[in-house]
């Protein structure tokens, strides 16, 4: 359904630049890598902690508004529950996103992104260590900067809530980061 979503507020988006203009030109077949950066506040069931999250993405073009996107991700909290006792609580995550890209013109891209994918919760306490591995869920917003002469390089700002089952429970945390994305091909 999140993926309908995206692909119906992408469908009416149309774009016109001209490649001597230095703005970024999404053309099929060229890609994207990149690296960001994020707090990340876990779901309250889980803990009242916040931690970091790091992830790495690459993806392909579709077209000039759409791309498809695998990004892993990791984010971490740790959280000291008794003197001398801590809890760690770890997700992991491989999503496959459908991204929207809105082109406004110049060098600033806001997109819209939902994917699945697989997640594996870790909770450690007391020498006590559990996990599992069930389905994730991710839908985000945010903008590109691009910046350079060919408007290559990016800086990345992004707003996500990042869903995983684990334990009988559906988990949601929400998350606020910033990166670097590098444009691959023409």
């Amino acid at each position: 359904m999140l993926c309908s979503l995206a692909l119906a507020v992408g469908m009416p988006v149309t774009a016109s630049r001209a490649a001597t203009s230095g703005a970024p030109i999404f053309a099929p077949g060229s890609g994207e890598i990149g690296a960001d950066v994020s707090a990340i506040r876990f779901d309250s069931d889980l803990t009242d902690e916040r931690g970091d999250r790091y992830a790495l993405r690459g993806g392909r073009f579709l077209g000039r508004t759409m791309q498809w996107e695998a990004m892993l991700t990791r984010a971490t909290v740790r959280e000291e529950i008794l003197p001398g006792a801590d809890k760690r609580v770890t997700v992991a995550m491989a999503v496959a996103n459908i991204v929207v890209n809105f082109e406004p013109g110049g060098r600033t891209v806001p997109y819209l992104l939902a994917g699945i994918g697989v997640g594996q919760m870790k909770l450690e306490a007391i020498g006590l260590v559990s996990r599992e591995t069930a389905t994730a869920y991710q839908v985000a917003g945010g903008s590109r900067f691009f910046f350079g002469a060919n408007g290559r390089v990016a800086a990345r700002i992004e707003l996500a809530l990042l869903a995983n089952e684990g334990f009988d429970e559906r988990y949601i945390h929400a998350s606020l980061g910033a990166g670097l994305t590098f444009r691959l091909g023409p």
